[in-house]
């Protein structure tokens, strides 16, 4: 399971969570929590998006061409 994989459980989980609180001191800070979770998930799903990528992209700066 990746990083982004249990970000994004946590920020789920603390999302119901603050829907189900009745303090709403509480409710706010889960779902701050959450909002946050879901912004670090997003952020290392990117990552690890453009990591494979870079990865699979052949390097057109290998070699040199004819009459340079």
């Amino acid at each position: 399971m990746h990083v982004s994989d249990v970000l994004l459980e946590c920020s789920k989980e603390c999302a119901r969570l603050s829907r189900e609180c009745r303090n709403k001191q509480v409710a706010d800070a889960l779902f701050e929590i959450s909002a946050r979770l879901l912004s670090a998930a997003t952020h290392d799903a990117e990552l690890a998006v453009d990591d494979a990528q870079a990865t699979s992209q052949p390097d057109l700066y290998v070699g040199s061409f004819r009459g340079e």
